[in-house]
């Protein structure tokens, strides 16, 4: 027979903040883990076009390397993804 009045409710609401608490870091590690996929695709695509232009360094409109373009990306993408991971744990824990 299941308790009555406050030990009922207190155990329904320790089981609704670990059941929110989970959905957030779930809501964390796929944000993690979709930047960190991204991040090595950049990175091989980055090697890829280093293997098909020879020894030569890549520039952007004659300017910088092309590593600094991929660079710039992997921070926007470090930066986007975390903001928006804690964002997103934020409003499930709300």
């Amino acid at each position: 027979m299941a308790p009555a009045g406050p030990l009922r409710r207190r155990g329904t609401r320790l089981k609704d903040i670990i059941t929110k608490a989970a959905n957030a870091a779930i809501v964390l590690v796929c944000h993690f883990v979709l930047a960190a996929l991204l991040i090595i695709s950049f990175h091989y695509l980055e090697r890829l076009i280093q293997f098909l232009g020879g020894n030569e360094v890549e520039r952007v409109f004659g300017l910088f390397p092309l590593s600094y373009l991929f660079q710039a990306v992997d921070i926007a993408m470090i930066g986007l993804f975390g903001f928006m991971g804690l964002k997103e744990a934020y409003e499930v824990l709300k």
